[in-house]
């Protein structure tokens, strides 16, 4: 990023003084805004993820940011592993929480990987961009992606109609390594954001109306952990990772082949829509007070969920059996998948996770004694004292 004195980002930056918060690791200094040798910055490419982000709300300018109160800290960088390294040292040694990467090298080399697993065991959640090419980032079947380590939290994008893009280049990178999709462009609109660019009339535009790819679903999803710090700032990076993708949407069930244990897309064959697509309310709802005193109240990271069937997964912004595929339609809410019944003769006891998918239920029989196994999951990432169960 460049423009640090972008209008809609000022705010969010130190306003006594902003370059305390924006650091140039390219040239050390904050001069030719727009020349050549600022590459993609030229065209603001940084500035709309700034913007994606953390633009400041709520103050009568262009567009708001995922978290729109969070505070900044503009990194600008060499375009190759050695200075990627050097911006995360930088943000970490900074004091950041969140690091956010829309760029991508393959292959990334041991001392970049090396360097992004640090950030993470220091405490920092590490978003990285999957690429917007249809290729796998993982090492699976190609070579591997800075978005690959288990450490960061891999996005790949989808859009406005809840599927991958039809496009190419438009956020389309997949593999076992990946984690959530965040939207960007492929369907009818792209993402709004804050910008620096020349018009065609040679007049600095400030806002952009079309920013896509994993350049724009990458810093979605860390302004959503922004939230999530906001609420709670003890939250480990593992937290985080695992809060996004519990309150996931299942999106495009049909073409996501989510598991139906941990809800994982296409894990035996080629997953491309990793845990579904953020959901930020949910997300946030998970770990807020529930003393916050609306009508639906945060649920300060403890919710058990017994699912109803294979599409629930917990989330309550539509009912657990609506289909995101379009037109939204219901699905059949049969037998919980968390509920197994064993009658007649009984089979060892169920003891853990996988003795209990590998069974199957069986039918009640009249006048024989039945066992019933309910399997209850903790969403949220403080652990659920106690609960009773009652059986009707």
């Amino acid at each position: 990023i460049r423009d640090s004195f972008h209008p809609d980002l000022l705010d969010n930056l130190d306003p006594t003084d902003p370059t305390m918060f924006a650091v140039d690791l390219y040239d050390l200094d904050n001069s030719d805004l727009l020349s050549d040798k600022f590459n993609m910055e030229s065209f603001g490419h940084g500035t709309r993820a700034a913007g994606v982000a953390a633009a400041r709300g709520d103050n009568n300018k262009g567009y708001a940011g995922v978290c729109p109160s969070c505070q900044l800290l503009l990194i600008r960088m060499f375009d190759n592993n050695e200075g990627a390294a050097a911006a995360i040292d930088e943000a970490v040694d900074r004091g950041a929480d969140i690091i956010s990467g829309s760029w991508g090298w393959p292959p990334p080399h041991d001392q970049l990987l090396e360097v992004m697993d640090e950030a993470v065991a220091d405490g920092v959640t590490v978003f990285m961009a999957m690429t917007n090419d249809d290729i796998d980032n993982c090492g699976d079947t190609g070579e591997i992606d800075t978005s690959s380590p288990h450490s960061v939290i891999a996005v790949s994008g989808s859009t406005d109609y809840d599927k991958r893009s039809p496009y190419p280049r438009e956020g389309l990178g997949y593999g076992t390594c990946m984690d959530i999709l965040a939207p960007t462009r492929g369907g009818e609109k792209g993402i709004h954001t804050t910008s620096v660019e020349m018009t065609v009339d040679g007049k600095l535009a400030t806002y952009w109306h079309d920013f896509i790819g994993t350049s724009a679903s990458t810093p979605m999803a860390a302004g959503v952990a922004g939230l999530l710090l906001s609420l709670d700032n003890s939250l480990a990076p593992i937290d985080i990772q695992r809060i996004l993708q519990d309150t996931a949407d299942r999106i495009n069930p049909i073409d996501g082949k989510y598991s139906r244990v941990s809800g994982f897309s296409d894990p035996d064959g080629t997953p491309k829509y990793g845990y579904g697509r953020i959901n930020a309310y949910e997300a946030a709802r998970l770990v807020a007070n529930p003393t916050l005193g609306d009508d639906r109240p945060g649920k300060g990271g403890m919710d058990l969920l017994l699912r109803d069937h294979a599409h629930d997964w917990g989330n309550t912004e539509q009912p657990s059996n609506t289909l995101f595929n379009s037109p939204r339609t219901q699905s059949w809410a049969n037998r919980s998948v968390d509920i197994k019944i064993d009658s007649g003769t009984f089979e060892p006891t169920l003891t853990t996770a996988a003795d209990f998918e590998e069974f199957n239920t069986e039918a009640l029989v009249s006048g024989a004694p039945a066992r019933v196994y309910v399997r209850l999951r903790n969403r949220g990432p403080n652990p659920v004292p106690g609960t009773t169960m009652k059986l009707h």
